[in-house]
């Protein structure tokens, strides 16, 4: 599939993120992040987490799950799911367990030492660590506020939930909602930009994020994500094409799929399915804008980066053909 992205600047994209602001422009010429307004109407971090988790326990519990989550009810407490929902968080669970896990796979043929990263945004309470299987040397990174973590944690110790041996699941707290940079807080956790890594995104729909919020949030994963690296889940109300320029501006080339088609639907999807073109709508409300994406991420990270340019120049300053040797 051909990926093209927009113009900077143009009519499609501005409709959608609206025109940047001359300070805004100017700042990020300069490599400064801005930070974005939030929306008040949008449902906190919190909020998604614990409705999440209500909606997994409740499919948990029917008569045939495509999964089961044995702590999602702990984690929910007493939020009730909203059933009109269920079937899209349903599927969008079981999709993003899928591609984590071939995921996963791929990256053990590409690596030939046993360290593997994983980054979970978006969903808060994310179970994934403790109830998928991974191999020895998985280390987990799963991005949230340290209030969701907080609650997290105290649930999943009263199940004595546990990762499996030789992983590591590491909390790293940090405000999507607020724009809060990744970079800098995933590296302090341990997770670098030089290696080969997974990013699972769930939750995003939920929070409401802004459409600057959310192409931010794109544009940090690319910063932070090696080349090769993967992206996959689920992104929120956005016309089809958009969806597709959207992670071809950050980068990723891949594929974006609606739900119900024969990739998206697992068994349990109504028997019309919810067709390709009302998924590529643009009045912003219908659930059909939800959409599950999986991708490679074609661009050098900012360590990458920052490590090819300390090259280039010891190759300078030493006269060495460094070109003519890089590999």
């Amino acid at each position: 599939m051909l990926l093209r992205a927009y113009p900077t600047g143009s009519a499609s994209q501005q409709a959608y993120f609206g025109q940047p602001s001359r300070g805004s422009r100017e700042a990020a010429s300069r490599g400064v992040r801005v930070a974005a307004t939030p929306d008040p109407k949008a449902r906190s971090q919190f909020e998604v987490a614990t409705l999440l988790a209500a909606r997994r326990a409740e499919h948990s519990r029917t008569q045939n799950p495509i999964f089961v989550d044995n702590f999602a009810q702990r984690l929910a407490s007493n939020v009730e799911a909203a059933p009109s929902q269920l079937p899209w968080d349903t599927v969008a669970t079981r999709f993003l367990d899928d591609q984590l896990s071939q995921g996963i796979d791929i990256v053990n043929m590409e690596l030939e030492e046993d360290y593997r990263q994983v980054v979970l945004l978006g969903c808060g309470m994310d179970t994934r660590p403790y109830r998928l299987m991974w191999p020895a040397g998985t280390v987990l990174y799963e991005v949230a506020p340290a209030e969701v973590h907080a609650a997290a944690v105290a649930a999943l110790q009263a199940a004595s939930a546990k990762v499996q041996r030789g992983c590591l699941h590491i909390r790293v707290s940090a405000d999507l909602e607020a724009g809060d940079s990744l970079g800098e807080k995933l590296a302090r956790a341990g997770f670098s930009g030089n290696r080969l890594s997974i990013w699972g995104l769930q939750g995003l729909t939920e929070m409401q994020l802004s459409p600057q919020l959310l192409r931010q949030l794109l544009a940090d994963v690319a910063d932070n994500a090696a080349f090769g690296s993967m992206v996959m889940g689920e992104l929120p109300g956005l016309p089809l094409q958009m969806a597709e320029d959207l992670l071809a501006e950050a980068g990723m080339l891949g594929r974006v799929l609606p739900f119900g088609q024969e990739e998206t639907s697992f068994g349990i999807w109504p028997e019309q399915p919810i067709p390709a073109s009302q998924a590529d709508a643009t009045d912003g409300a219908a659930p059909a804008h939800r959409l599950l994406f999986t991708a490679q991420h074609q661009r050098l990270s900012l360590q990458q980066m920052n490590m090819f340019s300390d090259h280039v120049q010891a190759a300078e300053e030493t006269d060495e053909d460094f070109f003519g040797n890089f590999s």
